[in-house]
């Protein structure tokens, strides 16, 4: 258990215990049926982006670790 200390409004200050394994309760809420469907509409929505965003993370990933390569074996 973790122990928190809060300061209210009336400058006193507030301890509370929580669990240090306990999830937020709006964590799991993208497993819901009806967030999923509406994370699927936006991927469906952005697919061109999406595929066009990983290719740069991709490429430049590539060239950090040539880059990388480049300076051990120039170096």
């Amino acid at each position: 258990m973790l122990q928190k200390n809060q300061i209210n409004s009336t400058g006193s200050i507030q301890s509370h215990t929580c669990s240090k394994h306990t999830a937020h309760p709006y964590f799991f809420d993208i497993l819901q049926p009806t967030s999923m469907k509406k994370l699927m509409e936006l991927y469906q929505r952005y697919k061109a982006y999406v595929r066009v965003d990983l290719v740069m993370y991709a490429v430049m990933l590539l060239l950090i670790i040539l880059y990388f390569i480049y300076t051990v074996l120039a170096g």
